[in-house]
């Protein structure tokens, strides 16, 4: 993981994201860091494909989402 605690803010969020997992018996994954850190470089709203796309630059998430196919 690179170094996402470089801005006091985002330290900050970070910190309050793990306090809030902890406080529901989970946990701030490093997966779970990185959307965090997705969604707080943003100024807008994102879907979830804006956030694969936001972490696609990122060496570890290259992958497409599945898509499934819902027949009747």
């Amino acid at each position: 993981m690179s170094d996402l605690t470089a801005s006091p803010d985002l330290a900050e969020l970070i910190a309050l994201g793990t306090a809030r997992a902890r406080s529901r018996g989970q946990s701030l994954t490093p997966l779970r860091t990185e959307v965090l850190v997705a969604l707080a470089a943003q100024a807008r709203p994102m879907g979830a494909y804006d956030i694969l796309r936001a972490m696609s630059s990122s060496r570890r998430y290259r992958r497409s989402p599945s898509i499934a196919a819902w027949t009747s």
